[in-house]
């Protein structure tokens, strides 16, 4: 069963940017955060990344993409999509745990590296804005509509419901039960039917659970995966409200005098000037042990901060109720002295306060209500440093105002100050200037050439951009600050594709019948051009590699990248483009000696498809995409192929013919357990041997009657083989033929035969 819907949105999550930094970061692909894991969907960001953006259009994915490749502790990882600030790749299946090179190569040698702490499982879930907070990417199991969600289904069964992310690593389980995952809805532990691969998209896993009953009618609820226990990031559902009260939480600085804890507004620890807290999750509780979400995006607050006033404002509907505690997640406790590290440590990750008035919502009543806490502890020194023991302390206070979301402008600095790091920048010119107060204590500071810079670097007067978030006091928290402004936009490369006319080695020229030009803003049609190498320019062959300007032939179509448009044309790169042709077999009659294919691949061709005789010779070489050799015997009917030669009209002389896969249908028989083989017969009596391993994805279809999650379970190879091994089963098998003949599954789609 596709899901397009889903698919397109999740890939726009992939392709979310954050920042730009001046070396390459790699994070997790659906938080952000640092969690990674084999098989994982990564995203690095940094600069000069790749030549131009390009992204995967098949599978396999591959390992280049726009001449830039990826290697993780030496291995290439698959690729999704590359760009000058943005990659976004698959953490190679098989990665050792621990420490892991990862290596961004581009097509001019340059080379930039990180090292990356690969886990056994780094799981984060998607959501719907790209953050890895707020609504989460999940989906109706049954129905794959996005919320609100109802609890039951119209004949009276428990909504599965299927959440999205990546990272599951080793506590992925293609059972339809995994013992290591767990699922929190509300606060309340869901019933977990799955959790592993989506099955379709690379990279991409899901988790099947059912929405609690106790949940219902509750509105924005948590969602907490915990893997072995430990917790991920933190995600909301929508569940149905029938009867709703429109709440408006305000979370802001509220400091009064208690005899619960000790303020620390004023640090009683000489040792200690900066104490930072960061709130993952704040939830209400009602009387039903049931809890809501009132924040749902992690929020850092500085203790000992004279100007901490942590604020969020948000209006949402919650079911009319009784609502007797608040529940918060502390996921860090930092503290530092004149800015080096004091160790400290988290006591309680989690915090749970009985509210002093319960809080009464009536159906149809509108109420504005404002939860103001402190979060306190009792800190305490030991001989290895402090232990952070929270304590929170909630009041009702009047509605505040929502803050503005994240910043982005130009200014020129009017003043700064060196302690406090500090800027005050003049946004705009004439009567439309306004003053604007940045904080630059925490931000990342950028040359226009992404180089990184220090504090230091900036100068009254000096024309910067910043890129932030404005908080409640209306000062600007920049995260990035590049000096000059906004950087140039980079030179629009010259691209221009065409076959040679003529030749002229000793004036290093030649003459270009021109198919597509590009980078250029010209109204007359260019039909000739010629162009110009020197010794500087760069000569290879999309299928040899590199090679000398001598081996231009008349006729030959290549792509030259240019320095600059002229009518003589300095070409930085040329490279020469073999006659590919591409596409299904369709006729095999002429084996060994030819056979046709359905012809896809010509960009000059009008029509969408023709069919090419392929013709083979002894030295026609045919290999598998995994580069074993192949006999022309290995080409069968429907296989995938990509042959390369010489293409006269309708006739294609091939040098190479890369088989790239083929798909088989038939029923299963003779079945050797211990090897994970098994024999195919077509309709036609063709018998073809397959095997299957542990990257193989082996969709299974229901038996009539059994419970059915996105219209299939995806089962292991050895489940799989053990249920073939006692009956016959209807298969559809794509994959790739090794040198034996045999046929190496990637997919397996199979019902058992009636």
């Amino acid at each position: 069963m596709k899901h397009s819907t889903l698919f397109l949105a999740l890939l726009f999550l992939c392709l979310m940017g954050v920042p730009t930094q001046a070396q390459q970061t790699s994070v997790n692909a659906a938080d952000y955060s640092s969690n990674l894991a084999p098989g994982a969907l990564a995203s690095a960001f940094g600069i000069d990344l790749a030549a131009t953006t390009e992204q995967a259009i098949a599978l396999p994915l591959p390992t280049q993409l726009a001449g830039t490749r990826v290697w993780v502790n030496g291995q290439a990882a698959p690729l999704l999509y590359v760009s000058a600030s943005q990659i976004n790749y698959q953490v190679p299946e098989g990665t050792a745990i621990g420490e892991a090179e990862v290596i961004v190569e581009r097509r001019n040698g340059n080379r930039t590296h990180e090292t990356i702490q690969v886990k056994s499982a780094g799981f984060a879930a998607f959501s719907f804005d790209a953050t890895g907070s707020g609504t989460g990417a999940i989906l109706d199991g049954r129905t794959f509509k996005q919320g609100p969600h109802e609890i039951q289904t119209e004949r009276g069964e428990a909504t599965i419901l299927a959440l999205f992310g990546t990272g599951l690593g080793e506590a992925s389980s293609r059972d339809l039960v995994s013992k290591r995952v767990r699922v929190f809805v509300g606060g309340l532990e869901a019933k977990v039917h799955y959790a592993g691969p989506q099955g379709q998209f690379v990279g991409l896993e899901q988790i099947n659970f059912e929405l609690p009953s106790n949940v219902a009618n509750h509105g924005t609820l948590p969602v907490m995966v915990k893997i072995d226990d430990q917790p991920t990031n933190s995600v909301t559902v929508d569940v149905v409200t029938t009867e709703t009260a429109s709440l408006s939480v305000a979370v802001e600085e509220s400091f009064t005098s208690s005899t619960e804890a000790a303020a620390l507004r004023v640090s009683p620890f000489a040792d200690i000037d900066t104490l930072k807290v960061t709130l993952r999750t704040v939830n209400l509780v009602t009387d039903q042990g049931v809890e809501v979400a009132v924040l749902s995006s992690p929020l850092t607050v500085d203790l000992l901060a004279p100007e901490a006033v942590a604020k969020l404002v948000k209006r949402f509907s919650i079911k009319p109720g009784t609502y007797l505690a608040l529940t918060a997640e502390i996921s860090d406790v930092m503290a530092a002295y004149k800015g080096q590290a004091v160790a400290m440590k988290l006591a309680n990750k989690t915090v749970k306060q009985t509210l002093r008035t319960p809080l009464k919502l009536e159906k149809e009543t509108t109420v504005g209500i404002s939860f103001a806490f402190d979060v306190r502890a009792s800190v305490k020194k030991q001989p290895d440093g402090y232990v952070f023991d929270p304590v929170m302390l909630l009041n009702v206070l009047a509605p505040s105002v929502p803050p503005q979301p994240i910043q982005k402008f130009d200014g020129k600095i009017a003043g700064l100050d060196a302690a406090t790091k500090q800027l005050k920048v003049i946004k705009g010119e004439g009567t439309n200037a306004s003053t604007i107060v940045v904080d630059a204590s925490k931000a990342r500071i950028l040359t226009q050439q992404g180089r990184p810079a220090d504090f230091g670097a900036l100068k009254e007067g000096d024309k910067i951009e910043v890129t932030g978030l404005l908080n409640s006091k209306g000062v600007v928290e920049a995260v990035v600050i590049i000096l000059g402004g906004t950087p140039p936009p980079p030179p629009r490369p010259v691209i221009v594709t065409g076959a040679i006319n003529s030749i002229n080695l000793a004036g290093q020229t030649f003459e270009l019948n021109v198919e597509s030009l590009t980078g250029v803003n010209t109204l007359v049609p260019v039909r000739k051009m010629t162009i110009k190498w020197d010794d500087r320019t760069k000569f290879s062959d999309d299928l040899r590699g590199t090679i000398t300007p001598d081996k231009l032939l008349v006729g030959q179509r290549l792509t030259a990248s240019l320095a600059s448009f002229a009518e003589l044309s300095l070409a930085t790169s040329i490279v020469v483009i073999n006659p590919h042709v591409r596409g299904t077999v369709t006729d095999i009659k002429g084996l060994p000696d030819s056979f046709v294919v359905n012809d896809v691949s010509d960009p000059r061709i009008a029509a969408p498809v023709r069919l090419i005789t392929v013709k083979l010779s002894a030295n026609t070489k045919i290999k598998s995409v995994w580069g074993g050799e192949l006999k022309p015997s290995d080409i069968t009917l429907g296989s995938q192929v990509d042959a390369v030669g010489t293409l006269t009209g309708n006739e294609m002389a091939a040098a190479y013919v890369f088989v790239i896969g083929a798909e088989i249908k038939g029923v299963t028989s003779n079945v050797d357990v211990t090897a994970r083989t098994f024999v195919v017969t077509d309709d036609k009596g063709t018998k073809i041997k397959v095997a299957a391993s542990d990257r193989t994805t082996i969709m299974l279809m229901p038996l009539s009657g059994e419970v059915v999650i996105l219209g299939f379970r995806v089962v292991k190879p050895d489940e799989f083989i053990k249920l073939v091994a006692n009956k016959p089963y209807t298969v559809a098998v794509f994959g790739v033929r090794d040198s034996s003949g045999v046929l190496q599954a990637i997919t397996i789609r199979a019902e058992e035969k009636k």
